[in-house]
């Protein structure tokens, strides 16, 4: 039917795809215009006449990428996808997107870090990302299971070690019936033969079958499932003859939902889709519920009684609580709730048109971002007047209209139009984008502030070998790059640096260095940087991904989050590594997510993600010489599960800290807030509810105004922004030190970014800094003074000390004046702070008791707190001792209100 002739391509070694179109289309290795493989499409009125075929690209091997070995798979967006084994700008691959008009796009260009030489294609899965594997590259140079958003971002969902996980996946994934993906490893494994392994969508991987040579060796091809569940596949080698096998896998089990139901907030008229992923015998049978209640098939709901529940055209009636029940002979289970917000909504602009000066005769396109109610529809006008398509025009009734062969087009400036994020009295500015392969870098990793009022940060990828960047960036947008990662010193930073009492900035990469596992690096202010230490892995740390912090002692402190070697460490500014403790998984905890807290007592406080008696993490105390104690573990509770971030004293000597997840009526909830005090009594102060965020990725800080501040990463699961403000796409948010929350930002997705995953900042203008997956954001505070927590009535005895406090919310500067009895107060003998947040009284005395309150004040506005009672009493003093027989009746000076305790000693001289 079709005979290959190295001009149109040679060697196609993998399956034809069908296309939407009726036509099939394909790739060969090698061959085409510059012999290094071709895309193809086939008529299928050719197959079976003249056997004509139509090259749509012949690959060069550069940064296009060369020799494609699998097969195409056509996207929703009706462009195919797929995978070249080598060429890139690395030479180690790539991922393209090609149109049926012959345009080819180049999504990524493997690193070695990311990934290298896919073999295998792309399947799509139901968020409409495309999931593939890489034979090798990544952080044991084993190969990668990855996934790409149809625009290009890329997220690596786990890197095989070589070990018993296996190593070397060559074939494409199979997205099962169950909603798992499903793939082999050529190599590794207990046996060094293979396995074959499921990965849920968010990247938890579980090895299934390891191959002994008995059983078949090197499985190379993708599997196959059939209608009832089972999974068949071939080894290339092994079995009887050593000739290789044809297996099939059975699953035996109760269900397990490996990737739960995502919540959603959309517009009227969207198309949603929720689903769920479970592992489990076949068949399984699937019952989704609203708010509790079982659904049925009816009006535009379909899917009920499915895996993927789908639900046409949306309305305000739609909103609610989505679950599913599923069960099989083995047993039954039911997810976790996702909320479904619907709003209604005209027509919003969220992008403008863009002005533009061309020469005659180019051509020009004009594209709007619109949000609202769906279906959606444009129509463009010139001065007034509708246009249509015809005549050098297209796409009048579209969100792009194009221009082709213009004759003079031209206009000044540039509008764009930012719909409303933040709450009343905060302004929310984007000071930079980050684009993808941008010369800048992307992935910012969080902010610094330095000595000199400027904010620092990295990039996790950019430069020029594409292994990261530190940046600076002042309070208005202007930003630096200072320093490009290589590798040797170096790869893919996953935190902001800390600037040391020596000035200079000390941070971690999470893979480069001599060993690959991963640096502590030094920058001068002048950007030369230097890896200070590699680390080996290999049970002494490795991969490490949270900023360090320097202590009291002026050395620098970190950890290393592997679960299999997570590790506290320190280094002295000159290098010199000390290992502090392994964790064991157990009761010490795994998995240390976030930085060091270097606390007001000289120790070091921390949390492991995981570990602990239910493994959902603990908060652990160690000294600087390694003494090691778990304060609290957490329970799969109310009070949270997994930690995240670093721990942050409040003023008051308590830690304050996040959770990811939590639990409410026994089902996965959004993350919690909580306060820890230094002997480990946790009290948990908010439990997020979606509405108000969502999975807080990043520890707290306390900002000049006495409160917390935070954000939320929003959804876990979406391949693309919720389009417009959503809790989805992630929040900031304010805490008072009561455990008040206040949502003050709901990011768009679009112009301020989405997933926050650092923690803010605060800039010497008072205000929050922070980064999204792609930007660098600015909240400012814009009212008058408004007193979220009031300073409190304390009763102490003479001589001790006390402080009142008080937190606000406003513009900045904030300005403070104490008073007692009304009176205004100034700093002298034990008295400090008399015009700071917070007031300081020392010795005291009967004098000292009174009434004390604060004004404050900034440009806009003034405030007055309530007054807070001082009252100071006297020690106890005893009067009178009488012994009567057995009995010893003693009477002291007491004040009304107040509780004692009687303490003796045998011996009153020592």
């Amino acid at each position: 039917m079709i005979s290959f002739d190295f001009a149109n391509g040679t060697l196609p070694y993998a399956a034809l795809t069908l296309g939407a179109d009726g036509h099939f289309y394909g790739t060969s290795y090698q061959g085409g215009a510059h012999g290094r493989g071709t895309v193809f499409r086939i008529s299928t009125n050719e197959m079976s006449t003249n056997g004509a075929l139509t090259s749509l690209y012949s690959f060069s091997n550069g940064n296009d990428g060369g020799h494609p070995a699998a097969s195409l798979v056509q996207g929703r967006s009706g462009n195919f996808y797929g995978t070249a084994y080598k060429g890139g700008i690395h030479g180690y691959g790539t991922v393209f997107s090609i149109a049926t008009n012959e345009v080819l796009a180049t999504l990524v260009s493997f690193n070695s870090t990311n990934g290298a030489f896919p073999f295998g294609g792309l399947i799509e899965g139901d968020d409409g990302n495309l999931y593939g594997a890489t034979a090798n590259g990544g952080s044991h140079d084993a190969g990668s299971v990855f996934k790409i958003s149809p625009t290009g971002l890329l997220t690596n969902l786990y890197f095989f070690t070589g070990g018993g996980d296996g190593a070397n996946p060559r074939a494409t994934l199979l997205h099962a019936a169950d909603g798992n993906f499903y793939g082999t490893t050529q190599n590794g494994g207990a046996y060094g033969q293979g396995t074959v392994f499921t990965i849920a969508p968010d990247g938890i991987l579980v090895t299934l079958v390891q191959f002994d040579g008995y059983n078949g060796a090197n499985p190379q091809t993708a599997l196959v499932e059939d209608t009832g569940g089972q999974l068949y596949g071939t080894t290339q080698n092994g079995g009887a003859n050593g000739l290789g096998t044809i297996y099939r896998l059975g699953i035996t089990a109760a269900p397990k939902i490996t990737s739960q139901p995502a919540a959603q907030s959309v517009f009227e008229g969207a198309n949603v889709e929720f689903s769920v992923a479970v592992f489990g015998s076949a068949p399984m049978s699937y019952q989704w519920r609203k708010n509790g209640t079982n659904l049925l098939d009816a009006g535009n709901r379909s899917g009920s009684m499915a895996r993927v529940l789908t639900l046409d055209r949306v309305t305000t009636a739609d909103a609610g609580t989505y679950s599913v029940r599923v069960s099989n002979i083995l047993g039954l289970t039911l997810s976790a709730d996702a909320v479904f917000e619907v709003t209604s909504s005209p027509p919003l602009i969220a992008m403008q048109p863009t002005n533009q000066t061309v020469a005659p005769g180019a051509t020009v396109a004009f594209t709007v971002t619109a949000l609202g109610n769906l279906p959606l529809s444009y129509q463009w006008q010139k001065n007034g007047t509708n246009l249509t398509d015809g005549g050098g025009v297209s796409g009048s009734s579209t969100p792009t209209l194009t221009l082709n062969n213009v004759g003079s087009v031209s206009s000044s400036g540039a509008v764009l139009s930012v719909i409303p994020v933040s709450a009343p009295g905060t302004r929310l500015a984007t000071l930079h984008w980050f684009s993808l392969g941008g010369a800048d870098g992307w992935y910012p990793n969080g902010l610094a502030l330095g000595a000199d009022g400027t904010l620092y940060g990295t990039t996790e990828f950019g430069g020029p070998r594409l292994a990261g960047t530190v940046f600076s960036i002042t309070t208005n947008g202007a930003i630096t790059t200072l320093a490009s990662f290589m590798g040797t010193n170096g790869s893919r930073p996953q935190a902001a640096p800390v600037q040391g009492a020596d000035g200079s900035f000390y941070g971690t990469t999470r893979d480069g260095g001599a060993n690959g596992a991963g640096t502590v690096f030094k920058m001068t202010p002048d950007g030369v940087l230097t890896a200070l230490y590699s680390f080996l892995s290999q049970g002494e740390g490795g991969y490490p991904q949270a900023a360090l912090v320097q202590g009291a002692d002026g050395n620098f402190y970190g950890t290393t989050p592997e679960f299999w070697e997570s590790t506290v460490f320190r280094i002295t500014p000159a290098g010199v590594f000390t290992n502090l403790h392994l964790f064991t998984g157990e009761t010490d905890g795994s998995s240390p997510n976030g930085a060091l807290l270097s606390a007001a007592d000289g120790n070091l406080y921390g949390v492991t993600g995981e570990g602990g008696t239910d493994n959902d993490g603990t908060v652990f105390r160690i000294t600087p010489q390694g003494a090691f104690a778990t304060l609290y573990m957490f329970a799969n509770d109310t009070n949270g599960i997994s930690p995240a971030g670093a721990l942050v004293q409040g003023t008051d000597g308590n830690f304050y800290g996040v959770t990811r997840r939590s639990t409410s009526l026994g089902f996965q909830a959004y993350g919690t807030v909580f306060r820890i005090t230094p002997d480990g009594v946790l009290t948990t102060l908010h439990q997020f509810k979606y509405t108000d965020g969502a999975y807080p990725a990043a520890g707290l800080i306390q900002g000049s105004d006495g409160n917390f501040y935070g954000t939320t990463y929003g959804d876990t699961t979406p391949a693309r922004p919720t389009p417009g403000p959503s809790p989805g796409n992630g929040t900031v948010f304010r805490m008072t030190p009561d455990g008040t929350l206040t949502t003050l930002v709901k990011l768009d997705g679009f112009n301020t970014g989405w997933h926050p995953e650092s923690a803010l900042v605060e800039g010497p203008d008072g205000s929050l800094y922070g980064t999204t997956t792609d930007t660098i954001i600015r909240l400012s505070f814009t009212s008058a003074p408004q007193i979220t927590s009031q300073p409190e009535n304390q009763t102490v005895v003479a001589g001790a000390n006390v402080s009142f406090s008080v937190a606000v919310i406003g513009a900045s500067p904030l300005f403070y004046q104490w008073q007692k009895n009304g009176t205004n107060l100034t700093d002298g003998d034990d008295l400090s702070g008399s015009t700071a947040r917070i007031l300081r009284l020392g010795n005291l005395t009967p004098a000292n008791a009174g009434t004390y309150s604060v004004m404050v004040s900034n440009a806009l506005g003034s405030a007055t707190s309530t007054g807070a009672l001082l009252t100071v009493i006297s020690p106890p003093v005893f009067q009178t001792v009488r012994r009567t027989n057995d009995t010893v009746v003693l009477t002291w000076s007491a004040a009304v209100g107040q509780v004692y305790q009687l303490q003796n000693k045998s011996n009153l001289s020592s």
